[in-house]
């Protein structure tokens, strides 16, 4: 289960990342 909360995680980080990125 830890693995799935890292990946949540990281998946909320790039996706912040991509977001200023674009804007």
């Amino acid at each position: 289960m830890r693995w799935t909360a890292a990946a949540v995680l990281r998946i909320r980080f790039v996706a912040a990342v991509l977001l200023q990125q674009l804007y």
